[in-house]
């Protein structure tokens, strides 16, 4: 996925809104990118929309820590992520 192509700077934040079909692999690498192109653009704050996307399958509980520890470290403590997502990807049990 070529992330530069949905990244958008903004005056308070940027955003990150890629569409298409994606495997759960890819859009984790994709948004870890979109995070360091936020962090080395100076930009704080992150919205990260992947409402568009198709084809990912919701992480299970041990991926979705795996993945927030592979972006938090993308951030650097520099970029806070605001993540948008459709409701079957949202874990209902939290």
């Amino acid at each position: 996925m070529n992330v530069a192509e949905y990244f958008q700077v903004q005056p308070e934040f940027a955003v990150f809104r890629p569409m298409g079909t994606s495997s759960l692999e890819e859009g984790i690498e994709a948004i870890t990118e979109a995070i360091v192109l936020a962090r080395d653009g100076k930009r704080r704050k992150l919205l990260v929309d992947v409402s568009g996307v198709t084809g990912i399958e919701p992480p299970s509980v041990t991926a979705r820590y795996w993945l927030v520890r592979q972006w938090a470290n993308a951030g650097e403590d520099k970029v806070i992520v605001a993540l948008v997502a459709r409701a079957e990807m949202i874990d209902s049990q939290k």
